[in-house]
């Protein structure tokens, strides 16, 4: 059972506001203001992100069209025997064959008819050469088989029996190279919500509501990194979920990166996939480390960064958790991303009274839709003992 508080005695004085904790996700993330047009709390929201289509290159001018070669397989059924069919064409051209004929066992030839199987047919005198060419019509369809027929005409014995094979191309073209495009890939995140509370007696304080939103504003950065990092109120597209691509191993067994092999393994992976700005999401714990491996570096507007001008979040709200949401004391994991956009509700304040106990409960709470484009990778950084003699750590560079 609960039971009410009282002040203590003395003079009741006011604090000064103090200083929120700046290099969180807010520094990193586009934090937009509530917008009442547009109503995602309830069940979320979807969109198609333009930054992740990768592009291509063409030869020549714009117009300048190309044409591909076709990418044909020859197969044939039983053959005659000395029969032979082969592509005839170096470049594959589905079309060009080459027919060595059997060579009969009696008889001396005088020639040889030849039926394609394509409408078209061919007389051979005697002597008849080894390898017979033949160019079928372009095939408009795959499969398209042919049969050929082979029939010898003898000098003593007239025309002897045909014999046939069957030949078959499978695959496509040529055709003419057309540009790729991507097509729309659509994304979508849930909403969670975030609140705090003030507990106290109904006389003497007055401003609860106010009191309760205070402590809301104060812990707001904490709370949605916890609600974004392990989704736990069922945010979706948390980072220490299987929404995330681990670059290394997940076993406990596996040691991990240093810290500056691990940044280089997320930016690498992360910038082919997105064609923005990456944000590097790291428990506040590496901010040290990082710093004194000289990766942090202040930008002129006083953001954290990257070497490379890619976004550090040192979130208070991050833990060491993989994508499998296990935590492991000796390691840590970071994370990259693509561009993360904070959505945030209107502030919504409710008070409650317990006549029993005689106490008033102000709650504030706001609905927050964090939402990520293109990209989430993860990479292991192991922990190891400083060396002896090591240098102290160095402050973020000035850019």
């Amino acid at each position: 059972m609960s039971y009410p508080t009282f002040a203590p005695a003395g003079t009741l004085i006011e604090q000064p506001a103090g200083t929120p904790w700046p290099n969180g996700l807010y520094a990193a993330a586009a934090v937009l203001p509530p917008d009442p047009a547009v109503r995602w709390e309830i069940g979320g929201a979807f969109w198609a992100p333009d930054t992740c289509a990768a592009g291509g290159l063409w030869p020549g001018g714009y117009c300048q069209p190309q044409d591909l070669p076709g990418s044909w397989a020859l197969t044939h059924g039983s053959l005659p025997t000395g029969m032979a069919v082969a592509q005839g064409d170096a470049a594959n051209r589905p079309f060009d064959v080459l027919l060595t004929p059997p060579t009969p066992a009696t008889g001396v030839v005088e020639g040889i008819l030849v039926d394609w199987g394509d409408g078209s047919s061919d007389s051979y005198p005697a002597p008849v050469a080894a390898t017979l060419p033949h160019t079928f019509t372009e095939p408009l369809a795959s499969p398209v088989t042919y049969t050929v027929t082979t029939t010898y005409t003898y000098a003593s014995t007239g025309t002897g029996t045909p014999q046939s094979a069957t030949i078959t191309f499978t695959g496509s073209g040529p055709v003419q190279r057309t540009k790729d495009a991507w097509p729309v890939v659509w994304q979508a995140a849930t909403p969670f919500v975030i609140y705090n509370a003030v507990q106290c007696a109904p006389v003497g304080m007055a401003d609860a509501a106010a009191r309760a939103g205070a402590r809301l504003g104060w812990n707001e950065h904490r709370l949605v990194e916890r609600g974004f990092f392990l989704g736990e109120e069922g945010n979706h597209g948390a980072l220490a979920s299987e929404a995330s691509t681990a670059l290394t191993p997940l076993e406990a067994s596996d040691p991990g990166l240093d810290i500056y092999q691990a940044l280089g393994v997320l930016e690498g992976a992360g910038q082919n996939a997105a064609n923005t700005r990456l944000i590097i999401h790291a428990p506040r714990a590496l901010a040290a480390w990082a710093s004194h491996e000289r990766l942090v570096y202040r930008d002129s507007d006083g953001s954290l960064v990257t070497p490379l001008g890619n976004a550090w979040a040192f979130g208070a709200g991050y833990g060491f958790q993989g994508p499998d949401g296990i935590a492991n004391a000796a390691q840590a994991w970071m994370y990259a991303t693509g561009e993360v956009v904070v959505r945030r509700g209107e502030i919504v304040t409710n008070e409650t009274f317990s006549a029993p106990l005689n106490q008033s409960v102000a709650i504030a709470e706001r609905a927050v839709l964090v939402t990520v484009e293109c990209v989430q990778v993860a990479a292991k950084v192991a922990f190891a003992p400083a060396p002896i003699g090591a240098a102290t750590l160095t402050a973020p560079l000035t850019r």
